[in-house]
C-alpha cells in the first residue's frame, strides 16, 4: 500500500500541466483499494467552450465500460442456473438465430449471405468471438447498412442490432455489438429491461446513484460534452449524446456514470464480489471471469483485421480478453489461470485498471473527449509511466483517435474517415 501511494504522487501537477498545455478540455482519476479511495481529482472543463468546471461527480457517457456491468448481469444468471454460457443464445432471444455471414457484395452491391457454419453462444457474445462487429470499425458493415437501410447502432433503434456476423462463430476476435445482445438475453430472461434490471441488482445495492441509461435532470446538468479532434488537431465539443429515448437499453456502450461509481463497481470485483457490503456475485464467479476464455489460434479474416490484430495489439495494449469485464493481463500467451489484473475502455477516453497483486484499482476518464489525449502527449504518458500507473493509458493514444476522426493513423484503420 505504501508503495502504491508514493506513486501518486504528483498525479495533480501531471495532469494540471496536460489541461494547461491543451492536451485534454479535461480529466477525472481515481484510484482505490479495499482500504477506500487513495486519489481522486479532476482538472479542466466538462466542455471546451464553456467555463464549468469538471469535477469529481462528473457525469460522463462511459462507452463501452457499460459491457463490464451487462456482464455481470449474465453472469448473476448463470449463478442462479438460468442461463448457460455453451448454450445457443438464440436459446434465450431467438433473433440471435437469424443472423447470417456477410460474405461480401455482388456487382449491384447486394449482401452475400449465408448460414453460419455454427450458432452462437453465450460466452462467444461476452468474448466477442460471435462475429459480430461494430459499424465504425468495419467497412463492411457500413456498406451493409447503406446497402439494406439498417440504423446504426447509435441510433437507439433495436433494428440496428439486426447486422451480419462478419465471420463463423468461434473463429476470431472482433470487438462488436455482442454484449448488445447479451443485454437483450438479460431483458428476456429477466423479465425486466436493462435500466430497472441494473438498478435492482447492481446499481443500486452497490449505491451507483449516477450511473443510467437515460440521465435524470441532476445528471443531465452535469454532464461532460464528448469531444473530437479536428485536422488542425485542436479539440471541438460535439452533441454526442446517448439516444435519451431509446427503443432498446444499448448493453454493449449506454450508460452514463461517474467516476465515483465506477470505483465502486471495480471495488465489488476487487472484494471478490461483495461492494457497498452486498454480495453481487460469488467470489467463484469472478475469479471465472479472470480466466482467458479465448481458444489459440483465432483464424483472423481481413474484414475483422482492425478488432482481431491490431485492437488486441493496441486497443486492447496486451490484455486477453475474459468474459466481459474481464481483459486479464496475460500478454502473448493464453493462460488458463486467474489473471492478476483486468483492464477495460470505453469510446470516449475511460479507462479502469483493476490490479489484484496490488489490491488497488484505478479509473481514468479523460474528460468529455473522444480523443483528448493525442499521439504527441509523451510527457502526460511518461509522467504516468514513472508512477507506475501508465498502464490505462499505454498504447491508447492512437486507439482514441476512432470512430471518423482523420487523425486516426491509415492504411491499418478502414474506420479512418471524415
Amino acid at each position: 500500500m505504501g508503495d502504491c501511494l508514493s506513486k501518486l504522487t504528483g498525479l495533480d501537477r501531471i495532469f494540471s500541466e496536460a489541461i494547461d498545455r491543451g492536451d485534454m478540455p479535461g480529466v477525472i482519476a481515481v484510484v482505490g483499494s479495499t482500504q477506500g479511495t487513495l486519489y481522486q481529482g479532476a482538472f479542466g472543463r466538462r466542455d471546451i467552450g464553456k467555463p464549468d468546471p469538471m469535477t469529481a461527480d462528473t457525469v460522463v457517457w462511459i462507452a463501452s465500460m457499460t459491457k463490464a456491468i451487462t456482464t455481470v448481469a449474465i453472469m448473476q444468471l448463470v449463478e442462479q442456473g438460468r442461463i448457460d454460457l455453451d448454450q445457443p443464445a438464440s436459446r434465450y432471444v431467438a433473433a440471435i438465430g437469424e443472423a447470417r455471414v456477410l460474405e461480401g457484395f455482388d456487382e449491384a452491391g447486394v449482401p452475400k449471405l449465408r448460414a453460419p457454419k455454427r450458432p452462437v453462444t453465450v460466452r462467444q457474445l461476452l468474448t466477442h468471438t460471435a462475429g459480430y462487429g461494430y459499424d465504425f470499425a468495419s467497412s463492411a458493415i457500413r456498406q451493409y447498412l447503406k446497402a439494406t437501410g439498417t440504423p446504426s447502432t447509435t441510433s437507439g433503434k433495436k433494428a440496428s442490432l439486426a447486422i451480419p456476423l462478419l465471420f463463423d462463430p468461434g473463429e476470431t476476435f472482433a470487438y462488436g455489438i455482442s454484449t448488445d445482445w447479451a443485454g437483450q438475453i438479460v431483458e428476456a430472461i429477466s423479465g425486466q429491461d436493462l435500466q430497472a434490471y441494473f438498478a435492482e441488482h447492481i446499481l443500486g445495492p452497490l449505491g451507483m446513484n449516477d450511473t443510467m441509461f437515460v440521465l435524470g435532470a441532476d445528471q443531465h446538468a452535469r454532464r461532460a460534452t464528448v469531444h473530437a479532434i479536428k485536422e488542425d488537431a485542436s479539440l471541438v465539443a460535439t452533441e454526442m449524446v446517448v439516444h435519451q429515448q431509446p427503443e432498446f437499453f444499448g448493453g454493449g456502450g449506454g450508460l452514463y456514470s461517474t467516476a465515483g461509481d465506477y470505483l465502486a463497481f471495480l471495488t465489488m470485483l476487487l472484494n471478490g464480489g461483495i461492494g457497498n457490503g452486498q454480495r453481487i456475485l460469488k467470489a467463484d464467479t469472478v475469479a471465472a471471469m479472470a480466466v482467458d476464455q479465448i481458444p489459440p489460434p483465432l483464424h483472423a479474416v481481413d474484414e475483422t483485421r482492425l478488432a482481431d490484430r491490431h485492437a488486441r495489439r493496441q486497443f486492447l495494449a496486451g490484455h486477453e480478453p475474459g468474459l466481459g469485464p474481464g481483459l486479464p493481463d496475460q500478454p502473448r500467451r493464453f493462460a488458463r489461470g486467474p489473471a492478476r489484473r483486468f483492464a477495460g475502455l470505453g469510446r470516449f477516453r475511460q479507462y479502469a485498471l483493476l490490479d489484484r497483486s496490488q489490491e488497488r484499482h484505478c479509473q481514468h476518464s479523460a474528460g468529455p473527449g473522444r480523443a483528448v489525449l493525442r499521439s504527441e502527449d509523451h510527457r502526460l504518458v511518461q509522467g504516468l509511466r514513472d508512477r507506475g500507473l501508465s498502464q490505462p493509458l499505454t498504447g491508447r493514444p492512437i486507439a482514441a483517435r476512432r470512430a471518423g476522426l482523420r487523425t486516426c493513423r491509415p492504411p491499418s484503420w478502414d474506420r479512418c474517415r471524415p
